[in-house]
């Protein structure tokens, strides 16, 4: 697998402290070529138009924007490029739907540099990134479908 050593990357973050902080952290990482900062939907749908980056790092507490929404344009029409969701929320509703999405990972706003640095790259590289959040919250899910699931059979069978 050749791994790309120039990545260019969208930060959507209406808060211009939040984007430009992020926009400084992530210039800093070796394989970063170029990161613009975009405070609306509406600028990232025109310069995804235009160029589309390799990934898009989204903060999902945008106010005003609909993040579920922005998250679908993007799959929808950008499928070359990654998606990752920064958020304060450990909601696993909120992820469970995201991943169901095609999100490519989600961090948490309290994650380290180091491992914000290890997201992009493994989304870059390997299409995914899953920490402990998101694995827990994808095995619940899966425990709870099973439950349901073999409920629904013992309930049939005592029919």
């Amino acid at each position: 697998m050749k791994v790309k050593t120039k990545l260019k990357i969208y930060l959507l973050a209406k808060n211009n402290f939040v984007r430009q902080g992020l926009i400084e952290l992530v210039q800093k990482f070796p394989r970063i070529n170029e990161i613009e900062g975009i405070e609306s939907k509406k600028q990232l749908v025109k310069l995804i138009s235009i160029s589309k980056p390799d990934l898009v790092i989204i903060d999902f507490d945008v106010q005003l924007i609909d993040g579920f929404e922005i998250c679908e344009y993007i799959i929808s029409h950008s499928i070359e490029s990654k998606i990752l969701v920064i958020s304060q929320y450990e909601d696993e509703d909120t992820i469970l739907k995201l991943m169901e999405m095609g999100v490519h990972g989600y961090l948490l706003k309290t994650t380290s540099p180091a491992e914000l640095e290890k997201a992009l790259y493994s989304i870059c590289d390997n299409d995914i990134y899953r920490n402990d959040l998101v694995v827990n919250v994808l095995l619940n899910n899966r425990t709870k479908k099973n439950y349901l699931a073999a409920r629904s059979l013992l309930v049939a069978k005592k029919r």
